[in-house]
């Protein structure tokens, strides 16, 4: 079965039926940013990216994102327990820094 975006109710739609204008759409770049942020990056939103000379901007990146090692998120009713970051997904390194660019 397809995952079809839920209505503000709640219920997915039936399958033919069309989405209300009270259809939920997750904006990616928010969906990214608690991604990365929920995985331990310190994170900059719509970073300008400068040409190295004079010039206008040439680019920029929706999400500037920096892990440092040795990091831990706590949880708040029990800080003997941190919270496991998606180390195989993202590829993270134990001992340097981790940058991400969106």
């Amino acid at each position: 079965m397809r995952n079809r975006p839920l209505s503000c109710s709640g219920r997915r739609p039936l399958e033919g039926e069309l989405p209300s204008e009270n259809t939920i759409h997750p904006d990616p770049e928010k969906v990214a940013y608690w991604y990365f942020r929920l995985n331990g990056f310190l994170q900059m939103e719509s970073f300008i990216v400068h040409p190295p000379g004079k010039g206008p901007q040439r680019t920029d990146a929706d999400l500037l994102g920096v892990r440092f090692p040795y990091r831990r998120e706590m949880f708040f009713d029990d800080p003997d327990n941190a919270m496991q970051d998606d180390v195989g997904v993202l590829s993270l390194l134990d001992d340097a820094p981790d940058v991400a660019v969106i």
